[in-house]
């Protein structure tokens, strides 16, 4: 038989207690940054590649070819050539700036 003494499995409330107040303390923070023009989350990036050869990619796709071979041919992943496509039919072909994520 174990006869030693058993350790508490649940903390005391004192060092739960600043948990608690967390999710305040950065919902106010967001707000306070949001309030001085910070821009929050993920910030578009560039697609210089992808750009680059996204007339070749357009050219294949009326030609009839699969999204694979397209991306074999070029040395694109098919989704990479899939989010090509994607912004082809939506007409937001243009630059990192297209308006994602826009105040």
């Amino acid at each position: 038989m174990d006869t030693a003494p058993r350790k508490p499995t649940s903390l005391p409330s004192p060092v739960k207690r600043p948990f608690k107040r967390l999710p305040w303390r950065v919902k106010s923070g967001l707000a306070a940054a949001r309030a001085r023009g910070k821009v929050l989350g993920r910030q578009p990036g560039q697609r210089p590649k992808s750009d680059r050869l996204a007339p070749k990619v357009l050219a294949l796709a009326a030609a009839g070819r699969s999204y694979r071979l397209i991306g074999r041919e070029l040395g694109l992943s098919k989704n990479t050539v899939a989010a090509i496509l994607k912004r082809a039919r939506d007409g937001s072909a243009a630059g990192p700036g297209d308006g994602r994520n826009a105040p």
